[in-house]
């Protein structure tokens, strides 16, 4: 298995190219076991025929209750106005768990990641679920727009702001591909 992990790469510290292998870079931060989604391994192409059945609400995996428990947003009105805050007050939170969105639309938290609670025109309706992994790979359900992709790069540091805005184009072309919207 370990021979069929994907490399990984890194920008320099001032996070510019080019990248270069980080082959001692430890996915599990020193953990033994699974630790959110370091320590599960698969392909892009698994990962995503996975995110698809979730999307699709494949009852092989839950019930239509876990399911609509997944969605849901956790968070009470004064979490959600915490969670919200502390995303404006810490950049680098606002960049590892804000998934590139701006501050100004409302974000909570469900089972399955965050969830965007007013829309971006041209990139994703209101209700989206987002989340990612260190590498600076994303994935996005929009099930509004009757969409969702992920895309992977392996890339340090996490969640970079470049990277991430090359994410949000996927987003705004996966919008406008199914929808024909801009």
């Amino acid at each position: 298995m370990k021979n069929r992990m994907a490399d990984i790469s890194t920008l320099n510290g001032q996070g510019e190219p080019p990248a270069v292998d980080e082959p001692t870079f430890d996915i599990l931060f020193g953990g033994t076991e699974c630790l959110g989604g370091g320590g599960g391994f698969g392909s892009a192409q698994g990962y995503y025929t996975f995110l698809s059945a979730v999307f699709q609400r494949d009852p092989r995996l839950l019930t239509v209750d876990s399911y609509t428990e997944l969605f849901r947003p956790q968070l009470d009105s004064k979490l959600e106005e915490a969670f919200n805050k502390y995303l404006v007050l810490s950049p680098a939170h606002e960049q590892f768990i804000g998934m590139g969105i701006p501050s100004s639309i409302r974000k909570t938290w469900s089972l399955a990641g965050m969830v965007a609670l007013d829309g971006q025109e041209g990139r994703f309706k209101p209700g989206s679920t987002f989340w990612g992994g260190v590498p600076s790979m994303m994935w996005f359900m929009d099930h509004k727009a009757g969409i969702c992709g992920t895309a992977f790069c392996q890339m340090l540091p996490p969640m970079h702001p470049k990277i991430m805005a090359l994410h949000e184009q996927f987003q705004r072309g996966s919008f406008k591909a199914a929808l024909g919207e801009m």
